[in-house]
C-alpha cells in the first residue's frame, strides 16, 4: 500500500511519517534550514510505503509528481489552524486523480483545548462532506506523544488496496533519478500497470531510447519482479544519448506498443464555476511532468487538449490542470483517446465515440465503442492507446469480431461482408465486361464506407473463403470472366507474350503496335479494353503489364521492404529495369494506396499488398 501525504505546509506531515515509520524524509540541508518539505519523501514500514510530499504552494508540482501512483492519501490538518488553503487545494487534486482513499490526521492534538480540537474536527468534515471523500476517518494524532498513533496506523492498514491494471503492459512512471556508486543508471516510481521483471526490454519514453532492466529493487530489497502499484527502484543497462539521460516526468514502457502524442481527446473535470467555452493556455501534469499545453473545450464535458511537447499518454490517464502562472488549479481530464483525428471534434458522431470509451475497463470501453456507430475499431490502435500488448484477447472479450488489425461488431461484419458482395454482383449485371470493381470503388458502393485498411482485411478473407476473386487487384466474384470482343481479344493473344517478356518493364503501346505491324491507335483501344476485363494492368500511360508482372512487382517490393529502405533505387535493383519504369510502378502502387511516399523512400502497407498477390484459380486471367 503506497500512501501519500498531503496537506497545507507546516500541518505535521514529516513529523508523522517519521513517527509512523522511523525514517526521517527530510534529509536535505536546505529543508532543515527552511523547515519545510521541499521535494518528494519516502519512507517504509511493514505493508506501507509513504511517499511524503510538500505541502507550500509553490511545490504543488511536486506534489502532483508524487501523487499520481499511491494507492491512498493521509492528509494532515493542523488541530490549531484546521484547514487551509493548501489543504483544500490538494484535497481538489487528490480527487481530479482518482484517488478516493483517504483518513485525516488532525495532527498537534495535544497542543489545543478539547473545544477547539472539535472545532477544528468538525471543519474537517464539513469540508470532506462537500467531496468525493464525505464520511472519511477524521483521527486526532499528537506525534511526539504517540496519541492516536496506533488508530491512526491501523486505519491506514484498513484502507482497500486500489485496483491495478495487471493486464496492461509495464508502465512506470519516473519521479527519482539516482545515482548509487557503482550501479550505473538506476530511476524509480510507481509502476502503474503490468509486471516488469530483470531481462526486460523497455523504452525511455518520450524520447524513445531503447534500454534492458538489469535489476530491480522494492522496499530496499532486490528483488526478480515488481508487480503493478509498487514503487520500484529501476537498474537500467543500455546506451543513452547523450542529451537524452532519463529525467523525472520520463516513462518506461514496453517497446511494442510505445507510443507519444502532442493532442488528446478528454473529459474535462472543471472545479471552480462553469467550464470554459474558448481555447485557454494552461499547465497539464501528466504523470511527474509539468507540460504547458492549450485546451479546447467541446462541450459535453470533453475537451481537446495540445501540448507543447510529446507525452507518452494512455487511456484512462488522469491530468491535472493548472494556470500558466502555476498558482491555481483549473481542474482535470481522464483521457479518452490519445490519438484522436486531426478533424471532426466536435461532430455528434465523435462526441458519442468519446462517451463510448469513458470506461475504466478496456474490454467494456472496446464493447462500447463497437456498440456506437460505425460499429468497428481499429484493434492494434486500440490496444496500443490502453497500454495493452494483447489486442487478440481484448477481442475476445470484447464479444467482436477480428478482421485483420480491425474489431467489428458482428451484425456489422456480416452486414459489410454482404453488401460487398451484392455490390460486385450489381456492378457484373450493369458491366459485364468489366472485370469487376477496384477497392475504392467497392469501398463507395458501403455504407458507412470502411477505411482502406479494413475493406482490404474483408476483401482478403472474402477471398480466402471463395467468395471473392481478385485478379490483379479488383474485386470480382468468382467465376466472373469478362470478355473481349473477337478482334480485341485477338490482338490481345498477340500482344501478350511480348508483354510477359518484358517483366516489369514491357514495351511501350507505339513499340509493341511497330512489332505487332497494327495501328498504334488499334492496339491502344484492344489494350485498355483489355484493362478493363482485368486480363492486363495499365500502370502508366501506354505502359500495360499482365498480371503475372504485376505480382512479381509486388513481390519485389515486398522482399525490399523487408530488406531495408524501400527507395527507387533499391527496387530498380530488384527488378532489373531502368529508374523510369520503377517510378511508374511505384506510382501506382502509391495510387493504389499499397505504398504511401516518405520523401525518396516509401512505407508499405501489407494488407493492401497482399491483395495483389495471385492466391487461388479463380484470380487466374481467362484466356483471351
Amino acid at each position: 500500500m503506497i500512501i501519500g501525504t498531503a496537506g497545507h505546509v507546516n500541518h505535521g506531515k514529516t513529523t508523522l511519517v517519521q513517527a509512523l515509520t522511523g525514517i526521517a524524509t527530510d534529509r536535505g540541508p536546505e529543508a532543515a534550514r527552511r523547515g519545510m518539505t521541499l521535494d518528494l519523501g519516502f519512507a517504509h514500514a511493514g505493508s506501507l510505503s509513504f511517499i511524503d510530499m510538500p505541502g507550500h504552494a509553490s511545490f504543488l508540482p511536486t506534489m502532483l509528481a508524487g501523487a499520481g501512483g499511491i494507492d491512498a492519501a493521509l492528509l494532515t490538518v493542523s488541530a490549531a489552524e484546521g484547514p487551509r488553503p493548501q489543504t483544500h487545494e490538494h484535497l481538489a487534486c487528490l480527487a481530479l486523480l482518482g484517488i478516493p482513499r483517504l483518513v485525516v490526521a488532525l495532527t498537534m492534538a495535544d497542543r489545543v483545548p478539547p473545544e477547539a480540537l472539535h472545532a477544528a474536527r468538525a471543519a474537517c468534515e464539513s469540508l470532506l462532506a462537500a467531496t468525493v471523500f464525505a464520511g472519511v476517518q477524521v483521527l486526532p494524532v499528537a506525534a511526539p506523544t504517540g496519541q492516536g498513533l496506533k488508530a491512526l496506523h491501523a486505519a491506514l492498514l484498513a484502507l482497500p488496496a486500489r485496483p491495478r491494471d495487471h493486464a496492461g503492459a509495464p508502465r512506470l512512471a519516473i519521479d527519482r533519478v539516482l545515482a548509487p556508486r557503482g550501479a550505473g543508471l538506476v530511476v524509480a516510481g510507481t509502476l502503474l500497470s503490468g509486471t516488469l521483471a530483470e531481462g526486460d526490454s523497455v523504452v525511455l519514453l518520450p524520447r524513445a531510447v531503447a534500454l534492458r532492466v538489469r535489476g530491480l529493487q522494492v522496499a530496499g530489497q532486490a528483488v526478480q519482479a515488481a508487480a503493478p502499484g509498487t514503487r520500484v527502484a529501476v537498474q537500467l543497462a543500455g546506451r543513452v544519448p547523450e542529451g537524452a539521460a532519463p529525467a523525472r516526468g520520463d516513462w518506461l514502457g514496453h517497446p511494442a506498443i510505445a507510443a507519444t502524442t502532442r493532442r488528446l481527446d478528454a473529459r474535462l473535470t472543471w472545479l471552480s464555476g462553469p467550464p470554459p467555452t474558448r481555447a485557454l493556455a494552461v499547465l497539464a501534469h501528466h504523470g511527474a511532468a509539468q507540460i504547458a499545453a492549450r485546451l479546447l473545450p467541446l462541450g459535453d464535458g470533453l475537451a481537446w487538449l495540445l501540448l507543447d511537447r510529446e507525452v507518452p499518454a494512455c487511456a484512462p490517464d488522469r491530468l491535472v490542470l493548472r494556470d500558466p502562472s502555476a498558482r491555481t488549479t483549473l481542474g482535470g481530464l481522464v483521457v479518452l483517446d490519445p490519438a484522436p483525428p486531426a478533424r471532426g471534434a466536435t461532430l455528434p458522431a465523435r462526441r458519442a465515440w468519446l462517451a463510448a470509451l469513458d470506461h475504466e475497463d478496456a474490454a467494456e470501453a472496446a464493447r462500447r465503442a463497437l456498440a456506437t456507430p460505425p460499429h468497428w475499431l481499429d484493434a492494434t490502435a486500440f490496444a496500443t492507446a490502453r497500454n495493452r500488448t494483447d489486442a487478440a484477447s481484448l477481442a475476445l472479450a470484447s464479444g467482436g469480431v477480428r478482421c485483420g488489425a480491425f474489431l467489428l461488431a458482428r451484425e456489422t461484419h456480416a452486414a459489410l461482408r454482404g453488401e460487398m458482395l451484392a455490390a460486385l454482383a450489381a456492378h457484373h449485371r450493369a458491366q459485364p465486361g468489366q472485370a469487376g470493381l477496384a477497392p475504392a470503388a467497392l469501398a463507395a458502393a458501403l455504407s458507412p464506407r470502411p477505411p482502406p485498411a479494413l475493406l482490404a482485411a474483408l476483401l482478403a478473407e472474402l477471398r480466402a473463403e471463395g467468395e471473392v476473386a481478385l485478379p490483379g487487384g479488383v474485386a470480382c466474384l468468382p467465376g466472373h470472366a469478362p470478355s473481349l470482343p473477337p478482334r480485341e481479344a485477338a490482338l490481345l493473344a498477340r500482344a501478350l507474350p511480348l508483354l510477359r517478356q518484358g517483366g516489369a518493364a514491357p514495351p511501350r503501346t507505339r513499340d509493341l503496335a511497330r512489332s505487332l505491324v497494327v495501328p498504334e491507335a488499334v492496339l491502344r483501344r484492344a489494350l485498355k479494353a483489355a484493362a478493363r476485363a482485368g486480363q492486363v494492368t495499365e500502370v502508366a500511360p501506354d505502359r500495360f503489364l499482365p498480371p503475372e508482372s504485376l505480382a512479381a512487382c509486388a513481390r519485389a517490393v515486398e522482399r525490399v521492404a523487408a530488406q531495408g529502405a524501400l527507395t527507387p533505387a533499391a527496387l530498380r535493383d530488384a527488378l532489373g529495369i531502368g529508374r523510369k519504369a520503377t517510378l511508374e510502378i511505384l506510382a501506382h502502387f502509391d495510387r493504389l494506396g499499397v505504398t504511401s511516399r516518405q520523401g525518396e523512400a516509401r512505407a508499405l502497407r501489407s494488407e493492401r499488398l497482399a491483395l495483389l498477390h495471385p492466391h487461388a484459380e479463380t484470380d487466374a486471367v481467362p484466356p483471351p
